[in-house]
């Protein structure tokens, strides 16, 4: 309450969609598909991702917990190991995304994945600078 009262429930709302919206095209440029396709439609708190063919949502959360310290929620429910979630509500700044993307990156190149490397962060600090 203290975080809203300061920074002003507008501002923050705003700081949320634009997070949300930086991320999702990071995830875009890397290759990755959206559970919610239309952006129109999505949460700017959570985004929910499918992990790339061949590789495993518990490799991705694995590697992201061991090699970086990154917690990224699993899928609920029908949804478990099929998908990967992403907030981006509350204390998330800037440079936790781009830690986070970056991070995603790394961890998704060890898994296998082929994109250009350094396309997601690109994209993400673009958006976050728009």
């Amino acid at each position: 309450l203290k975080m809203i009262k300061e920074e002003g429930i507008d501002n923050m709302n705003a700081r949320h969609k634009r997070h949300a919206m930086a991320l999702r095209a990071a995830l875009r440029a890397i290759g990755l598909e959206l559970l919610v396709k239309d952006d129109k439609n999505a949460s700017y708190s959570i985004t929910s991702i499918l992990p790339p063919e061949g590789i495993s949502v518990p490799d991705i959360r694995k590697t992201l917990k061991q090699d970086y310290d990154i917690v990224v929620a699993n899928g609920q429910n029908q949804l478990k190991d099929k998908i990967f979630r992403m907030g981006t509500l509350g204390f998330v700044c800037d440079r936790d995304l781009i830690s986070s993307v970056g991070a995603l990156e790394a961890s998704l190149l060890k898994l296998g994945h082929k994109f250009t490397l350094g396309e997601g962060v690109k994209t993400l600090i673009t958006e976050l600078n728009k």
